[in-house]
C-alpha cells in the first residue's frame, strides 16, 4: 500500500523549513519542484533523532528521486525538510510517495 503526501513550502530569505506527517516505511518517490525550474537550491532531510537521511547540496529545477528512502526504524515518524540557499523564494512542492511496511 502506498501513501501519498504533498506540502507546499514558502521560502524566505532563500530558506525554508517543513515538518511532514508521521510516516513509517520506504519512500519511493520524492519529488521536489521549485515554481521556477531554474531555481537552485540545496536541501537536507533529518529523521527524529536529527540524523540526516537525505541531502542535495546546489540543484538546479525539479528533482524526481526514486532511490527508496527508508524512514521510521520501529514506528511512523515525521521528516524536517530544510531547504537553504535558494536563488528564489517562490513556493516548492514537495510530492513523497511513501510505501508502507
Amino acid at each position: 500500500m502506498y501513501d501519498k503526501k504533498k506540502y507546499m513550502v514558502k521560502p524566505s530569505h532563500g530558506e525554508a523549513i517543513i515538518t511532514t506527517d508521521a510516516m513509517y516505511g520506504s519512500i519511493e518517490q520524492l519529488v521536489i519542484e521549485p515554481k521556477s525550474k531554474d531555481t537552485i537550491w540545496s536541501v537536507s532531510v533529518y529523521d527524529k533523532d536529527d540524523d540526516i537521511i537525505y541531502h542535495l547540496h546546489d540543484y538546479e529545477g525539479i528533482l524526481n528521486d526514486r532511490d527508496g528512502i527508508p524512514v521510521g526504524k520501529d514506528k511512523a515518524e515525521a521528516l524536517k525538510f530544510c531547504f537553504y540557499e535558494l536563488t528564489s523564494n517562490e513556493p516548492i512542492k514537495v510530492l513523497i510517495n511513501v510505501k508502507e511496511k
